[in-house]
């Protein structure tokens, strides 16, 4: 949809621009050798390229919405749609305020994908997973291309930082039922949870 919307908005500016163009020439024209007609083609022209510039300003409002976030704005602002599984946000590790999440689905859905990765620097930061309790994963390192498991869709799951790279444990969790991204910072031996609640 983002692509969609800056093909459309760029097509709108060429249009408003020549057409606020072209109406500047033809009151021009109008004026200098008092033709009537024009006068009346010109008032249509304005209405017509006032919308045009209307909606380009709308499109570009939304483009700025859609837009994901970047950099430690972003990571701060946690969660973040529109970031995909394996994007790098930051060039070096750096703290911020660990977090535990709720997250509220709703879905009949009994399975979800998540990706894990190191949204940093490629430094050697290993953690391990469990859900509710139970492992689902031995611990592994956090590469900057992601790596995914499959979970029930309720219940706790909670990650464990068990290696520490450099300066603290980055890593970021993409939930596809939510589209979100959550960044989060550890220590070593921390542990995170993400409260999955379903309403199905």
């Amino acid at each position: 949809m983002l692509d969609i919307l800056i093909i459309l908005a760029n097509i709108l500016l060429g249009m408003s621009i020549i057409g606020t163009a072209a109406c500047i020439l033809l009151f021009l024209v109008a004026k200098i050798f008092k033709v009537n007609f024009i006068e009346k083609i010109i008032t249509k022209l304005c209405i017509l390229f006032a919308i045009t510039w209307f909606v380009n300003i709308s499109c570009n409002i939304l483009i700025l919405i859609l837009t994901p976030k970047t950099g430690l704005s972003a990571v701060i602002s946690s969660p973040v749609k529109n970031i995909s599984p394996g994007q790098i946000m930051l060039s070096k590790d750096q703290a911020i305020p660990k977090k535990d999440y709720e997250i509220s689905l709703n879905t009949t859905d009994t399975t979800m994908e998540i990706a894990l990765w190191d949204y940093a620097e490629e430094d050697g930061d290993s953690i391990q997973i469990s859900f509710n309790g139970q492992p689902i994963s031995n611990s592994f390192q956090l590469r900057n291309s992601p790596k995914t498991f499959t979970i029930p869709t309720k219940g706790k799951l909670e990650i464990t930082a068990t290696k520490d790279g450099v300066n603290g444990i980055t890593y970021a969790l993409y939930i596809s039922k939510t589209k979100k991204t959550y960044f989060n910072w550890s220590n070593s031996n921390d542990i995170t949870s993400y409260t999955i609640n379903n309403s199905k």
